[in-house]
């Protein structure tokens, strides 16, 4: 397992899309989630610890349902005005920001690259 820290980017322009950005610890990490994540996710242009995924509303919703999986847990946020609203926020929610939903951690499931050459 390695675990990752998220957020999500709302992208109101035109069509609707967003961007999810997962933050590992470093490089080996993401590329060992990368192989369980799939196609859809890229690794970030400026920063291979980042993996990114990007997509329509749809397709969200799948990604959504797939990352509830690898145990998503939204982290509580430290505004003293937020009284715990953004704790069952979903990770496209805005209880914040109309650009960002709130920050989260998952736990994905791998096989370190060394052991798949021994399969």
């Amino acid at each position: 397992m390695v675990k990752a820290d998220g957020i999500l980017s709302h992208k109101f322009h035109g069509t609707y899309s967003s961007v999810i950005g997962l933050q590992f610890s470093n490089e080996n990490a993401a590329q060992d989630a990368l192989s369980t994540l799939g196609d859809s996710w890229k690794v970030g242009e400026e920063n291979a610890t980042v993996l990114v995924w990007s997509g329509d509303r749809d397709s969200l919703e799948s990604i959504k349902v797939k990352l509830k999986g690898y145990g998503l847990q939204v982290k509580p946020c430290t505004y003293k005005h937020c009284k715990d609203h953004c704790k069952n926020a979903e990770i496209d929610g805005l209880p914040h920001s109309i650009d960002y939903g709130p920050t989260f951690t998952v736990e994905i499931p791998t096989i370190a690259r060394e052991q798949l050459s021994l399969l």
